[in-house]
């Protein structure tokens, strides 16, 4: 599925976030996002890399073992152009992680399905830092809440195959890849690819396999 290249709609530099407390130094690459109960833009959490929260869904076919990746618009602030997760978004300041991830879904990838079918795996604790031609410097500090949802389960509960339509300006495109490739590019930590720490890495595939 291919989207239509241009401006990200979903994108205000203003969107409130919510800030996180910071994570234990122990953590080993995985937590629990407190919330401070103070809200800043989101221009302002990634200049000044503040703690805040996101959702990353994985869409699995487990018939064939693979799992659908987006291609991250040019436009976006941070890693544009990547294959990243097959959706992810970041959670608006009074909004649940859960509602979040079902929203996501739905927007980036047109896949409408009920809150039960996301499977919380883990929390994740990342840090990373870059720059982009438009939006310059950027130092990104997040509590992901991953999910997993099964394409089958989805197909059952409909009676049809899923249908894969991406949102314009947000993602490029999504493309079904074979798990294994995709945790070796993730691992080697190819260019192409948005990096995962290692910890996060075996622990999505720890619930795969």
């Amino acid at each position: 599925a291919q989207g239509v290249v241009g401006e990200d709609p979903s994108y205000s530099p203003v969107e409130m976030l919510e800030v996180m407390q910071t994570p234990i130094e122990s953590h080993a690459g995985f937590g629990d996002a407190l919330g401070t109960g103070i809200a800043k833009p989101r221009n302002q959490v990634h200049k000044e890399g503040i703690w805040h929260n996101s959702v990353h869904v994985w869409l699995y076919k487990r018939m064939d073992d693979s799992l659908l990746l987006q291609r991250r618009s040019q436009y976006k602030d941070t890693n544009p152009g990547l294959l990243d997760v097959s959706a992810a978004g970041h959670i608006t300041f009074g909004e649940t992680s859960l509602d979040t991830a079902v929203i996501e879904l739905e927007e980036e990838l047109g896949v409408k399905t009920t809150a039960e079918r996301f499977k919380k795996l883990f929390t994740a604790v990342s840090e990373s830092e870059g720059a982009t031609d438009k939006f310059g410097h950027y130092v990104c500090r997040e509590f992901q809440d991953v999910y997993l949802v099964e394409v089958e389960e989805l197909e059952k509960d409909s009676g049809e195959d899923i249908q894969i339509q991406v949102a314009d300006g947000e993602v490029e495109e999504a493309i079904w890849v074979p798990s294994q490739i995709v945790m070796e590019m993730l691992e080697s930590k190819d260019p192409g690819y948005v990096g995962r720490e290692k910890s996060y890495v075996e622990a999505l595939f720890k619930e795969l396999r």
